[in-house]
């Protein structure tokens, strides 16, 4: 394990500390002071933390099947302990993209707004990703750059990844969707 790797390993260690202490959406200040035990002075040991927060994020819900997400800076400036009711101030909150760095881990709630438009955000990004490897594997074929069986193996393993691991439950999760409904498989 590589000295950046134990670091990770450590600081999502801190952020589950104070998830079971309660705070349930500590900040980058919160969880560098709480990671090396004191009031953090320098900005250099906050931003140590604050650059890792995507990656902590990433093990906390792989290895520790928490269900967390990074919020922005507005996030904390002007939301916490409240959720925007209005959709866009909603994804501002959510980091990524320019001027949203991550600033803090937030543990999700039952039903909870922001991170469902976290996993939104996350699943449109994913496919719009997806839809443009396809159209350019179909402009790639037409142009004769591709044969179509070439072509049909990065289809297939497109569709493969897009399923979900665990295909009976999001079956019955979208039961849900009312009869009609345009995303309903029929």
């Amino acid at each position: 394990m590589t000295r950046h790797q134990r670091f990770i390993k450590e600081v999502a260690a801190t952020v589950v500390e104070l998830f079971n202490a309660g705070n349930l959406d500590p900040s980058a200040q919160e969880i560098a002071d709480a990671y090396y035990g004191r009031e953090v002075l320098s900005p250099g040991a906050i931003e140590d933390v604050s650059c890792c927060l995507e990656r902590v994020c990433k093990r906390l819900r792989g290895e520790q099947h928490l269900h967390v997400h990074p919020p922005s800076p507005l996030y904390y400036q002007k939301y916490r302990g409240t959720i925007p009711s209005d959709d866009w101030e909603l994804k501002r909150c959510l980091a990524g993209g320019a001027g949203a760095a991550a600033a803090g881990i937030r543990k999700a709630t039952p039903d909870d707004p922001m991170y469902l438009a976290w996993l939104g955000k996350r699943s449109d990004n994913g496919a719009k990703t997806m839809r443009a490897a396809l159209d350019t594997t179909v402009d790639a074929t037409g142009r004769g750059l591709l044969s179509p069986s070439k072509a049909a193996s990065v289809f297939s393993n497109a569709h493969r990844l897009a399923l979900p691991s665990r295909p009976e439950a999001a079956a019955q999760i979208m039961e849900a969707l009312p009869a009609g409904s345009s995303d309903r498989e029929q």
